[in-house]
């Protein structure tokens, strides 16, 4: 844990999850299961759930990357300090963490610039500063036509028409400048 957690360290932290889901499932849950169906005695292992710090992250309406997102469609509307202080209001773990402050914590923790989330291992406290910036996945319209019509077969996939024809749609809601965001990818 580094002294000041941005986007990068969330997204890291967020495959960590994702890879002891896997290995939990694969190890516990499927060797259990097996001596179950073996019929061999054996002790249950209470075996941990990371579901809800994934759903924090991951889920609509009020997880990280959602809420990321809506910012992100903003455009220059779109504020780090809006998006930290509704991750402290509506996401469930994030303002669970924050009520768990006492008044030296709350005096100390900023709401309007970080949140905390409850990892798997240990509580992990992030800094919102440039979150929006840094999902940003910036690019002008006429570049994004010009790679969707490409006529080198890996452009249009890996800049599919669908994904400009949604980013068309947000243009008249936020800035008509993004693509898209790396948190929706």
């Amino acid at each position: 844990i580094f002294s000041s957690n941005s986007l990068e360290q969330l997204l890291i932290n967020l495959a960590n999850e994702k890879l002891q889901r896997f290995f939990l499932d694969s190890v516990f849950n499927y060797e259990q299961a097996h001596y179950e169906a073996e019929q061999i005695e054996w002790t249950a292992v209470e075996v941990p759930d990371n579901g809800p710090i994934v759903a924090a992250i991951e889920d609509l309406p009020n997880g990280v990357l959602p809420l990321l997102d809506e910012q992100c469609w903003l455009g220059d509307r779109g504020k780090d300090s809006t998006f930290c202080t509704l991750l402290n209001q509506k996401n469930p773990i994030c303002s669970a963490e924050f009520a768990k402050l006492d008044q030296k914590g709350r005096a100390r923790f900023d709401p309007s610039n970080n949140f905390t989330l409850a990892h798997f291992v240990a509580p992990v406290t992030y800094t919102a500063q440039e979150f929006i910036e840094k999902n940003r996945d910036s690019i002008f319209e006429e570049m994004a036509h010009a790679l969707v019509d490409s006529t080198n077969p890996l452009l249009p996939e890996l800049f599919p028409a669908s994904e400009l024809d949604a980013t068309e749609v947000r243009a008249a809601k936020g800035s008509g400048k993004s693509y898209g965001s790396v948190a929706s990818k």
